[in-house]
């Protein structure tokens, strides 16, 4: 499944955040489980005296590798694990 457009703009917002010095990591906590979790956030400036966080990202608890499979380079789906990031089993 390709990349979301949703996606493609809050990466591309993010660049954006980053390159103009108005990105932050902000400690929110999560609806769902109620534990603290870092967001990246984006910081609109609405006028001369107030702002906004726009979330874009929310960084991995513990360890990402452990965490994703990334897409194989010759075709359709994904590595499982062990081999994800050329970790050998055990």
């Amino acid at each position: 499944m390709p990349l979301s457009a949703a996606d493609i703009d809050n990466f591309l917002t993010l660049q954006r955040a980053v390159r103009d010095r108005n990105c932050l990591l902000l400690e929110c906590q999560d609806v769902a489980s109620g534990q603290p979790v870092s967001v990246l956030c984006a910081v609109e400036r609405n006028d001369d005296t107030t702002v906004s966080l726009v979330p874009l990202a929310r960084l991995f608890p513990g360890n990402p590798y452990e965490l994703v499979n990334p897409p194989c380079p010759d075709g359709p789906g994904f590595y499982a694990q062990p081999e994800v990031w050329g970790l050998s089993p055990g």
